[in-house]
């Protein structure tokens, strides 16, 4: 499940945000395995310009290789990688 949360209306430059960000995070090798529906899902959330990521990924390196590409998102002003490393 993807979200983007808005108080108000969206922005088209937020979500312009989060399309980047989708592409940015499911589109690296690393993290596509949280894009199939087998693993839980990295919620993308975008609220002026502030990225976070919420969600349970498999260990430290998925949640670093997360908070490096949503932070080279074109757009994003910072990025708050609330992202958990799940137990096994």
């Amino acid at each position: 499940m993807l979200t983007i949360r808005s108080k108000c209306c969206l922005h088209p430059r937020w979500t312009t945000v989060f399309a980047r960000g989708f592409t940015a995070l499911y589109g690296y090798p690393a993290l596509q395995k949280y894009a199939l529906g087998v693993q839980q899902p990295i919620r993308i959330i975008v609220k002026n310009g502030k990225v976070t990521l919420e969600g349970v990924v498999d260990n430290d390196t998925d949640k670093n290789i997360a908070n490096i590409q949503a932070s080279s998102v074109s757009g994003a002003f910072s990025v708050t990688n609330n992202l958990q490393v799940g137990s096994k």
